[in-house]
C-alpha cells in the first residue's frame, strides 16, 4: 500500500526504477508478440523465409545487452546490491554445461544460432539465464511486480483476441495490412516488391502467406505453443480475480481469465490440458482451506469455465476423445484387400501387429513381424519370384499364391500370402522395374503390410539390383534399411500425436549425452531421420523432418547433456518446494503473495505440460521472466516475515 501511495502522490516508488526494469518487462512481456519475416540460407544453402523466431531472438538478445548495460552501470556507481540465493548454483553450474556442450558440438553452427525456423542456440540459452539472475536481483517491491505483470496482461489480451479471430477464421496475419506489418517491403526485381506482391495476391482472394489455419496460434507459431505458455498465465490471472475487491478491476480480470480459458480451448491441445489439470491439483494442495472463503469468487470461475467449455465442446471433446484412443492403444482398421474365388487362404490379423524393423542385407530382406522373423532373400536379380523365404530357424515359410485386389484401387496384383498365423498380416509382391533407369536394377520385390499401427496398408517396395537388394523410397534412390534402436511406446506410436514415435526414437539417444549433449538445439541432427520403416508403419512421409522432441526434458538431456537438466531441475525443485512452504500458512491480504502464489501455480502446470512440449523462443522467456519474478517475489516475504518476526 506504501508504495500505491507514494505512486499517487507523485513520489519516487520504491525499489527499481522503471528505466532499469525496461529489460525484464521486454523479455517477460513483449518478447512474445513480434512477428517479422526474415530471409536466411540454411546450411545447404536453401533460402528459406520465417516469421515468427528470428525477431524474437533479437529482442531477447537486446534485453539481455539493455540489463548488462544496466548492471554496469550500477557496478561503476557502487550502487549494485546482489540477493544472496541458493539458486545461483545450479544456474551457474547449467551455463557451464551449455558452454562445454557448445565446445564439444560436432555441428557449433547449429549449436550455437540454433537449428532452422528454432534458433534456440547456446547464446539464447545464456541470456535465458543471464535474465533469470536480472530479474532475481531487479525485482525488490510491488511496484515493480506490477511493472512486470500489468503489461503481461496487456499482452495477453491482445493475443486472446489474435487468437480467437484465428480460430473464427478471421486471422489478422491473413489481412493484407496485417500481412505488410509483418514483412519488409523487399525490392525482388523487375519492378516488384514483396509488399506489391501482397496486395495482388489479395486481390486475388489469397493471401501471400498461409499460416497454421487449423486453430489459434497468436504470434507463437502454432498451437501447442499457445496451450504451452496459457498454462502459466491462467493461474495468475485467477489469483488476481479472487482476491480483487475493486468490482472494477475484478471485472476485467474476470474478462481476461474468461479470453484465457477461451484460448486454451482454441488451441485444442491436450498437453495444456493436463498442465492445467496439474495447477489446479497444485492449487487445493497450497490453498486447501483458503479457497472455502473465497468460494464466491471460486464458483464464478467454475461456471465461466463450464459455460464455455459447453459452447465450444466440439472443439476439445475430439482432442480429448482421440488422446483416450491413443493411450488405450487402439487402431483404426485397415481396409481388407478382397480376393477372386472365395476367401483368402491368410487373413489379416486381428491383433495390432507391426514390423519392428527391417535391415537389408546383401541380398536378403530381414524383417521382425510382431517380434517374429521372416527373411527374404533374392536368388536371381534377373527373376523377383525366385525367392526364399525363412523364418528364424532358417525353415522355409509355406506360402500361398492368392490374387489380391487392392481395395483402394481394384487393382488385381499377383502376390505371395502366408497361412502360417505369425505372418498373417503380410503379403509380398514380386514386380518387374518398369520405365527404370538405375543400372543393374530390374526388379522388385514389394512388401505389403496390412497391420501397420496407423491402421493404413503400407507399401515396402525393395529392388533386386547386381549389389543386393535395397529399399526404393519416394524419392527414386536406393537405400540400405538398418535397425533403428527404439526404446518403449511400441503398440502407442501414435500417442500425443505421434509423440509415442518420437519419444521411443529419442530415448536411446540419451546414453550418449549423459554427461555434455550435443550442442544446443542439435536434436534434429541426432535423432534418426532415416528411420524409413518407423516413419511409414505410422503414416508419415520418409521426408518428414523431425526437428524436436516434443518433451522440454529430453530436448534438454540430449542437446545440452544429463547434467544440465539435473540443474534445471534443481533450480525448479527448490522453487517449488519454497514456494510450497512458502504459501501454505500465507494470508493473502497484498498483492505480492498473490501474485507469487498465481506464478507458483503457474509455473507447476508449465512444467507439467513440458513433458509434452518444447522449449522455443516464443515461449520460454516468459516462463523465465515469471520465474525469476516468482523468486524475487519469494524473498520479499521472507524478508518481510523475518522483520516482523524480529520486531
Amino acid at each position: 500500500m506504501e508504495n500505491a501511495q507514494k505512486v499517487d502522490r507523485g513520489l519516487k516508488p520504491e525499489g527499481t526504477s522503471r528505466l532499469q526494469m525496461a529489460p525484464a518487462v521486454l523479455f517477460t512481456a513483449v518478447v512474445i508478440v513480434f512477428v517479422r519475416m526474415y530471409i536466411y540460407s540454411d546450411s545447404g544453402g536453401t533460402e528459406r523465409v520465417e516469421f515468427f523466431s528470428h525477431y524474437k531472438v533479437v529482442f531477447i538478445v537486446i534485453s539481455a545487452l539493455l540489463a548488462s548495460f544496466v548492471l554496469l552501470y550500477r557496478f561503476i556507481t557502487r550502487s549494485i546490491e546482489i540477493k544472496r540465493s541458493v539458486f545461483y548454483y545450479p544456474i551457474v553450474l547449467y551455463v557451464i554445461f551449455v558452454v562445454l556442450s557448445f565446445v564439444f558440438s560436432r555441428y557449433k553452427d547449429f549449436a550455437w544460432h540454433g537449428w532452422n525456423e528454432r534458433f534456440e542456440g547456446t547464446y539464447v540459452l545464456l541470456c535465458y539465464m543471464f535474465m533469470l539472475f536480472y530479474i532475481i536481483n531487479f525485482v525488490k517491491s510491488e511496484w515493480n511486480v506490477k511493472q512486470i505483470i500489468y503489461p503481461l496482461a496487456v499482452i495477453s489480451v491482445i493475443l486472446s483476441l489474435l487468437g480467437i479471430g484465428q480460430y473464427l477464421g478471421h486471422d489478422f496475419f491473413q489481412t493484407v495490412f496485417g500481412q505488410l506489418l509483418i514483412t519488409p517491403n523487399i525490392d525482388i526485381g523487375d519492378g516488384d516488391t514483396t509488399w506489391r506482391i501482397i496486395k495482388e495476391a489479395a486481390l486475388g482472394g489469397e493471401p501471400l502467406f498461409n499460416f497454421d489455419a487449423s486453430g489459434s496460434y497468436q504470434t507463437v507459431y502454432n498451437q501447442n505453443n499457445v496451450s504451452f505458455y496459457l498454462t502459466l498465465l491462467i493461474p495468475l490471472f485467477i489469483l488476481l480475480f479472487i482476491n480483487e475487491r475493486n468490482l472494477i478491476k475484478k471485472c476485467a480480470w474476470g474478462a481476461l481469465f474468461i479470453l484465457l480459458i477461451i484460448n486454451l480451448i482454441c488451441s485444442n491441445s491436450s498437453g495444456g490440458f493436463f498442465g492445467m489439470f496439474v495447477a489446479v491439483i497444485t492449487a487445493g494442495l497450497v490453498l486447501n482451506k483458503r479457497l472455502i472463503t473465497w468460494w464466491k469468487s471460486v464458483v464464478i470461475l467454475v461456471a465461466i469455465t463450464a459455460l464455455v467449455a459447453l459452447c465450444m465442446s466440439k472443439t476439445w471433446l475430439p482432442e480429448i476423445s482421440s488422446t483416450i484412443t491413443d493411450l488405450s492403444g487402439a487402431k483404426t482398421t485397415a481396409a481388407i484387400p478382397a480376393v477372386e474365388d472365395g476367401a483368402p487362404p491368410f487373413s489379416p490379423s486381428v491383433e495390432s501387429k507391426y514390423f519392428d524393423y527391417i535391415v537389408t542385407d546383401k541380398n536378403t530382406i530381414h524383417i521382425s513381424y510382431a517380434g517374429n522373423i521372416i527373411n527374404i532373400t533374392a536368388n536371381s536379380v534377373d527373376d523377383p519370384y525366385n525367392i526364399a523365404i525363412t523364418d528364424s530357424d532358417g525353415n522355409d515359410i509355406e506360402r500361398e499364391n492368392p490374387i489380391l485386389e487392392i481395395a483402394e484401387t481394384g487393382e488385381l496384383i499377383n502376390a505371395y500370402g502366408f497361412s502360417d498365423p505369425r505372418y498373417s498380416g503380410i503379403a509380398l509382391v514380386p514386380e518387374a522395374a518398369e520405365d527404370n533407369d538405375v543400372p543393374g536394377f530390374k526388379n522388385y520385390i514389394t512388401v505389403i503390410n496390412f497391420d501397420s499401427p496407423s491402421g493404413a496398408i503400407t507399401n515396402w517396395p525393395f529392388a533386386i539390383t547386381d549389389g543386393g537388394v535395397f529399399y526404393h523410397e519416394r524419392l527414386g534412390a536406393l537405400v540400405p534399411l538398418a535397425k533403428i534402436p527404439h526404446m518403449g511406446w511400441g503398440k502407442n506410436q501414435r500417442f500425443g500425436s505421434y509423440r509415442g514415435y518420437i519419444w521411443s526414437r529419442s530415448l536411446p539417444l540419451l546414453k550418449d549425452t549423459i554427461v555434455i549433449g550435443h550442442g544446443a538445439d542439435t536434436f534434429p541432427i541426432y535423432f534418426p531421420q532415416n528411420d524409413y520403416v518407423g516413419k511409414g508403419l505410422i503414416g508419415w512421409d520418409s521426408y518428414a523432418l523431425v526437428d524436436k522432441p516434443h518433451d522440454f526434458y529430453l530436448g534438454v538431456f540430449i542437446n545440452t547433456g544429463g547434467l544440465s537438466l539435473v540443474c534445471l531441475l534443481a533450480i525448479y525443485l527448490i522453487y517449488i518446494v519454497q514456494s510450497f512452504i512458502l504459501y501454505r500458512h500465507e494470508k493473502y491480504e497484498e498483492f505480492c503473495p498473490v501474485v507469487g502464489v498465481g506464478i507458483f501455480i503457474g509455473i507447476c502446470g508449465f512444467l507439467a505440460a513440458a513433458l509434452f512440449y518444447d522449449s522455443t523462443v516464443s515461449v520460454t522467456p516468459m516462463f523465465y521472466g515469471l520465474l525469476g519474478t516468482g523468486i524475487a517475489i519469494n524473498m520479499m516475504i521472507k524478508t518481510k516475515s523475518k522483520g516482523e518476526t524480529s520486531a
